[in-house]
């Protein structure tokens, strides 16, 4: 499981927002030599305190796949994410960032996918900080039959803020 995804966010008034998402990935285990996906929607923050937000995002996506078989594939999504964040500023600093992004299919009714990510960020000495992530990817329709229709991640680092 190795990609790169980003969202940027576009700030509009009464805490909504515009939102473009483009990413690339490559997934052994779900049978994937690569996915690209771009796509652009709304959102909005539902819930925002000193500690934490809420905010949900909804866009239609294309989605290119390669997969491991040899076949190739060009299917329209929808994006539908949910992104709850705790954050604590307080010495030791500590964070929580919880993601689930649902992606049912529109050109192929039925099939979906689903993106779980959790990380922990606890500060252990001044800007010193250790990192704990968990993944979890699941994709109802892989197109090679030696595929998992799961893949879960865990990964750790240490960093250091400046």
């Amino acid at each position: 499981m190795a990609g790169l995804h980003r969202f940027l966010r576009r700030w509009r008034e009464n805490r909504n927002y515009w939102l473009a998402t483009g990413g690339a990935e490559q997934n052994d285990e779900l049978g994937i030599d690569l996915r690209v996906i771009a796509g652009a929607g709304l959102g909005r923050r539902l819930w925002q305190n000193n500690r934490s937000q809420f905010a949900a995002e909804a866009a239609p996506i294309v989605n290119y796949t390669e997969n491991g078989d040899g076949s190739s594939d060009t299917e329209l999504e929808a994006l539908l994410r949910a992104n709850w964040q705790i954050y604590i500023y307080d010495s030791p600093k500590r964070t929580r960032d919880t993601t689930l992004a649902l992606f049912p299919g529109i050109t192929e009714a039925g099939e979906y996918r689903s993106v779980f990510d959790i990380t922990f960020r606890q500060e252990f000495i001044s800007d010193l900080f250790w990192d704990l992530s968990f993944c979890h990817q699941y994709d109802s329709d892989v197109a090679d039959e030696d595929a998992s229709n799961s893949d879960y991640g865990i990964k750790t680092s240490i960093g250091y803020e400046f």
